[in-house]
């Protein structure tokens, strides 16, 4: 139907009216009456006209929306998939039929928390939306009129779909390398017949743990499996803590030795392959941790499981030998060596950092030891070396050390493994060629891709496995200063010749005395100020039981010098306190940080608590430091973490 055009009606009326004000002054009277009277009669048919014109028009559309809502209600009530209205605020104001037979009563009364309706804030999209055993992804559209708003939800069923990830992600490939990691050591000098028995008997308990999965076992070599098996097992794997390591080590061999396992897991490495690359990552870290412990690499990091026991020794006079070498090699290569420990440097790092320097010098390169002597907690032994002629050029702060950067300088870490623990963190970059000489449990942020790495956790002190080196590195001869810094290393580290020791740290020590080490000397670099004793006193009053096993110590007075040397000695003090198995010390330095030190004989692994607040260390000796939080709030963290290894002990 056409609607006339209103703005050209109304024009065209005052156009006549115009027209007929001219005529009424220059035609006859009659002729203007009569072309009024025309006028006027036409205005009122079109107005007439116009009216019905509209009224049609509005009818129609009333009839075509009253069609177009008796539709979509219909099409609404009849919708195959589940529909909710709802307002603003998340209350139900209808659903459809299909809703109604495929939901419980249960979701209706929680929706506004299903959908996550939260201060009238609504997603556009919500995913997954469970429903009894289904699941659906919800869209939501807004529909405004008046000061009102009412959203609509459609529900799409996509449960299959979720099943298929769920089965996919269950099905995922993951790779492990066991390990008997003592193999060496405890099948030696057995009789045939003992060897294989034990041997059937460690290969029978590790395919009745592996059959459990159904996954795939191949034993590759003696004391070596592959082991891959689906991701669905992985979850009970963690919950049982990898119980195949304690199965393991309760197998007597010969009724004398233990074996142990150590995993390396790998997964989310996309392929097979990177799967496997993986895995074999995870067991160097097991091994290079001490063993007897499994290790999950994934894409945001490492899990560590087990790892209580002290693990067994294996070092091998061929290793230090090829590193002796290799180092030889890489030191022909540059002009210039760096050679730094951790912050706040005690004697091993020290020691070990001279027994480097005098290996750099002997090959004709220059060598430069850093030093923080607002940090250091070596004492004498650094004052000594300042007033020697020989060594005191070769000490320079972290500002001068930066100078000595480029291609042409190694730089050599000692003593720890953890570029932000080292004096210097900026010298090692990609340009740098790096050395690490460490003996601490490799830990998660090691430096990545060094040059040459020497990591001997069984190693009693970074110390020892320098003096190692001299015995392969010829023209090395040590000056009676640097022997005794290498033995106080050793002194420290063993808690004098007490735990961590072992046949190559007798044989270091021995060749350190042969050659002027002096036992009075090293003595000496251990004696402490009256100030630092009495602090060392002061702690050890404070001390508590906990667990009739643990004791703790704080320091609730003002930070004081030289606290840290304190705090280490009087967690060393309160192991020969009857019954106590570990000790910690805790305290606030000037910058308001709580630092820890952990010491124990080895039932307590104290690297394993410390780890929980993100510190790290040896089995025996460990420790961290916690930022933002009060001394009482980090005594009770410390003991959350306590009662969280025990309680990981227990459920073994």
């Amino acid at each position: 139907m056409k609607i006339p055009n209103l703005l050209a009606e109304r024009l065209g009326y005052l156009f006549f009216a115009a027209f007929c004000t001219v005529a009424f002054f220059y035609l006859p009277l009659p002729a203007t009456i009569v072309l009024t009277a025309a006028g006027t009669a036409y205005v009122f048919y079109n107005e007439i006209r116009i009216f019905l014109a509209h009224r049609r028009k509005k009818n129609l559309a009333k009839s075509v929306v009253d069609m177009l809502n008796m539709t979509s209600q219909k099409r609404l009530v009849d919708f195959p998939l589940p529909i909710v209205i709802s307002n603003r605020n998340g209350d139900i104001l209808w659903y459809n039929e299909a809703f109604t037979s495929t939901v419980s009563e249960n979701f209706l009364a929680s929706f506004r928390s299903v959908l996550q309706i939260e201060n009238n804030i609504l997603s556009r999209r919500i995913s997954p939306v469970q429903f009894d055993r289904r699941f659906y992804t919800a869209y939501m559209d807004c529909y405004k009129f008046e000061s009102n708003e009412m959203y609509i939800f459609y529900f799409f069923d996509t449960t299959d779909h979720n099943q298929l990830i769920r089965e996919y992600t269950l099905s995922k490939p993951i790779v492990a390398h066991l390990l008997i990691d003592n193999y060496d050591e405890v099948f030696t000098g057995l009789k045939e017949s003992e060897r294989i028995a034990s041997s059937a008997r460690i290969d029978e308990i590790i395919n009745q743990w592996a059959q459990a999965s159904n996954g795939i076992l191949c034993h590759l070599e003696r004391d070596r499996y592959l082991f891959i098996f689906e991701n669905r097992n992985l979850a009970n794997f963690i919950s049982e803590r990898f119980s195949i390591l304690d199965r393991i080590r309760e197998i007597k061999i010969a009724g004398k030795m233990y074996p142990t396992l150590s995993i390396g897991v790998g997964m989310d490495g996309g392929s097979f392959a990177k799967n496997e690359e993986a895995a074999r990552i995870s067991l160097d870290m097991a091994l290079s941790r001490g063993g007897d412990q499994a290790v999950l690499k994934t894409l945001s990091g490492y899990e560590f499981f087990g790892g209580r026991s002290r693990g067994s020794e294996k070092r091998t006079r061929i290793k230090t030998r090829v590193i002796a070498n290799a180092l030889d090699e890489v030191l022909k290569q540059v002009r210039t060596a760096v050679i730094m420990g951790h912050q706040c440097s005690d004697l091993d790092s020290l020691g070990a950092s001279v027994g480097m320097a005098r290996l750099v010098l002997s090959r004709g390169i220059d060598a430069k030891i850093v030093v923080d002597r607002a940090t250091d907690l070596s004492g004498r032994l650094l004052a000594q070396l300042e007033t020697s002629d020989i060594h005191r050029p070769l000490l320079i702060d972290r500002q001068e050390a930066q100078s000595y950067a480029g291609p042409h300088t190694a730089v050599i870490v000692v003593d720890t493994h953890r570029a932000n623990y080292t004096l210097a963190p900026e010298l090692i970059n990609d340009r740098a060629k790096i050395i690490i000489v460490d003996h601490h449990r490799k830990a998660v942020d090691c430096i990545e891709n060094p040059t040459l790495i020497y990591h001997e956790p069984y190693a009693s002190s970074t110390c020892e496995m320098v003096t190692e080196l001299f015995h392969y590195m010829e023209s090395s001869d040590l000056l009676p200063l640097e022997a005794d810094a290498l033995m106080a290393g050793i002194f420290l580290d063993t808690k004098n010749y007490t735990i961590r020791t072992n046949t190559c740290t007798f044989e270091a020590s021995s060749y350190l005395r042969k050659i002027g080490a002096n036992t009075v000397n090293v003595k000496r670099f251990f004696q402490t100020d009256m100030g630092t004793y009495k602090n060392k006193v002061q702690m050890i009053r404070t001390a508590e039981t906990y667990r009739k096993i643990i004791a703790i110590a704080l320091w609730e007075g003002e930070p004081a010098g030289n606290l840290k040397i304190a705090a280490s000695q009087a967690a060393d003090e309160m192991l020969n306190i009857a019954d106590i198995q570990a000790s910690f010390t805790l305290f606030a330095d000037k910058n308001g940080n709580i630092s820890i030190s952990a010491r124990s004989f080895g039932a307590v692994n104290v690297q394993l608590i410390m780890e929980k607040l993100n510190g790290g260390g040896h089995q025996t000796m460990a420790g961290t430091q916690m930022k933002n939080v009060s001394l009482q709030e980090a005594r009770r963290q410390l003991t959350a973490v306590i009662d969280e290894y025990f309680n990981e002990s227990n459920r073994k």
